[in-house]
């Protein structure tokens, strides 16, 4: 069936068409901008992701790190006390033996005068030894515990250093999570948009075309040339001009046609329509056959349609019994939907 075609005429037709069109270039724009932007936000993510899987990688590694430094910070803070206690024992000890040396030191006197000088010397020297051993034991003991205690700080300040930056790593990371969910929904809007737009400018070139098609469809019904037709070329013609205007159209051309050449329904409205292509005008006998058509068919209303004209007696008695008479000059208002049947 044919495109429905509407009561207005052809220039407002061709104005509607003029601005489906300029409607159509700016959904296609649309479509193209809002894909253009979709896109960004599907780089923008992915981009994010691997933002987030560098940002979780560091924060992992930052962490073992951290760790590490802090197991090495601890020990180094049991080393240490280990170290303070060995060195208060040894201060002990250091104590213990300076007294015994006074001690041994004071018989060692009493020897050098009761005895001969070389042993009072010999024992002298051994005791002078043994203070001497124990006083640099007790410094190096002294020495290696701060030394220890040096590196202990600089693991803590290593460990601490490496915990900032596990920090900034994870507030990067909860960042760009932020920023890759915000780039999601913005994706949905704009899929979402997209898809719209896409329906609409869908829609808007299908109203086009069937309008097109429309207007084509009326211009060649206004440019037939009648006087070349035949009988049942002018039915076809007449057929094909009532399925452009939306009617359903049966054709009962021919012998045994009982007056009624077409059958036309719209809107449960039923009209039997009489074609006649003639080059003199037509008679009340057109008239007669279809308005008995009209009964036997069960029409609501017949009508007598021709390229040429009609006699006083076909109008006369066409007016009596309520058929329309469509001729040759009104077949373009009959296109221009300006006639209802």
């Amino acid at each position: 069936m044919r495109p429905f075609r509407d009561t207005r005429p052809s220039q407002a037709l061709l104005v509607e068409l003029a601005a489906l069109e300029r409607e159509c270039a700016v959904a296609a724009n649309r479509v193209n901008q809002i894909d253009v932007e979709r896109q960004g936000r599907l780089n923008l993510i992915e981009e994010l992701n691997a933002r987030g899987v560098t940002h979780r990688q560091a924060a992992r590694n930052f962490g073992r790190a951290a760790r590490r430094l802090q197991f090495a910070a601890g020990l180094g803070d049991s080393l240490s006390a280990l170290a303070g206690n060995l060195t208060l024992t040894l201060g002990s000890l250091g104590s213990i033996v300076v007294v015994v040396t006074l001690a041994v030191a004071t018989a060692a006197v009493g020897l050098t005068v009761l005895r001969a000088s070389t042993s009072a010397t010999l024992i002298s020297s051994v005791l002078f030894g043994i203070v001497g051993g124990a006083a640099w034991g007790f410094a190096l003991s002294i020495r290696r515990n701060g030394r220890l205690a040096g590196w202990v700080a600089c693991k803590k300040t290593d460990a601490e250093r490496v915990r900032r930056q596990a920090d900034a790593s994870a507030q990067s990371l909860a960042d760009a999570s932020m920023s890759l969910k915000a780039a999601q929904q913005e994706l949905e809007r704009l899929s979402s948009a997209f898809e719209g737009e896409q329906k609409r400018s869908r829609d808007l070139h299908l109203n086009r075309d069937a309008l097109r098609q429309q207007n084509a469809w009326y211009h060649w019904l206004c440019s037939q040339d009648f006087a070349t037709m035949e009988g049942l070329d002018f039915e076809r013609y007449l057929r094909d001009l009532f399925e452009f205007l939306g009617y359903s159209v049966q054709m009962q051309g021919g012998q045994g046609d009982q007056g009624a050449d077409l059958i036309i329904a719209r809107n449960g409205r039923r009209t039997c329509i009489q074609a006649k292509r003639h080059t003199q005008s037509v008679t009340n006998a057109a008239v007669q056959q279809v308005n008995a058509a009209r009964t036997l068919y069960k029409c609501h209303a017949c009508a007598v349609v021709t390229n040429s004209r009609f006699t006083k007696g076909a109008v006369e008695i066409a007016e009596a019994v309520k058929c329309t008479l469509i001729d040759g000059s009104q077949i373009r208002q009959l296109i221009d939907g300006k006639i209802e049947l």
